[in-house]
């Protein structure tokens, strides 16, 4: 089956749903909770499922992303 090309910028879900993945885990392996890690597996299918599919960026991306910026400032190589 051949890849979908992937837009430049279209990483909206995949991050998203990325970090809850990461957050899940952990959460799961703080609490020792088998429905975190339920919520961890989901959350990374939906990741990989955004990525492959190429799911367009919402409306509001680039706002989110104006928002980490200011708040996580810029990469290291731009200081």
């Amino acid at each position: 089956m051949p890849k979908r090309k992937v837009q430049e910028g279209q990483t909206f879900y995949r991050n998203f749903f990325g970090g809850f993945c990461i957050l899940f885990l952990a959460a799961g392996f703080i609490f020792s909770s088998p429905h975190a890690f339920w919520l961890s597996l989901f959350s990374g299918i939906f990741s990989r499922t955004a990525e492959r599919k190429g799911w367009a960026d919402p409306a509001y991306a680039e706002r989110f992303r104006k928002v980490f910026r200011s708040l996580f400032g810029k990469p290291l190589e731009n200081r």
